[in-house]
């Protein structure tokens, strides 16, 4: 974070990511829901392996860049561009990548839905079947670099996530 620290000044970094929140979400939610590993390497130069070693760092940077984007920005401008942020999270590749097979991936998608727990609910409203599905469907991860995230996913989903799963009719 020291290279933030030296290009930002502490009070101008927040005060620069709301000015560029439209371009960070439509990168985010190109490089996550649009691209592949072929559409980000040239397979004619690149092997398949490094194409596919590429497209999941691009994937961790980017679901730790939201989660940063999530942290710093404040709630009132996340709602500011809400129609964006739910192209990112209404999306099912969004929420395919909490069964990735890269647990580093993994671990990035359960910290932003956390971060999303905390500070922007509103992004998952009528969400909350899947959110406790996935979330509570993932308890059996077994990558200690996963597992503290699940955990902390699963615990503030009993806190915030309501859900109805029958109703009762008064009589």
């Amino acid at each position: 974070m020291q290279g933030r620290q030296d290009a930002f000044p502490t009070n101008k970094f927040q005060e620069a990511v709301v000015y560029c929140q439209e371009e960070i979400l439509l990168y985010i939610n190109d490089n996550l829901l649009v691209q592949t590993a072929q559409t980000l390497s040239n397979t004619k130069h690149v092997s398949v392996e490094d194409a596919e070693a590429k497209y999941e760092r691009v994937l961790i940077s980017c679901l730790q860049g939201y989660c940063l984007y999530l942290e710093y920005v404040p709630t009132d401008q996340i709602k500011n561009v809400a129609a964006l942020n739910n192209d990112i999270v209404s999306n099912s590749k969004f929420w395919k990548l909490a069964k990735h097979k890269v647990a580093l991936i993994r671990a990035a998608w359960f910290k932003v839905l956390a971060i999303i727990c905390q500070k922007a609910m509103f992004l998952l409203d009528g969400k909350g079947a899947q959110v406790v599905s996935t979330v509570f469907n993932s308890l059996e991860e077994y990558d200690p670099t996963v597992l503290p995230y699940v955990w902390e996913a699963a615990l503030l989903t009993m806190s915030t996530v309501q859900v109805q799963y029958f109703s009762i009719k008064e009589t």
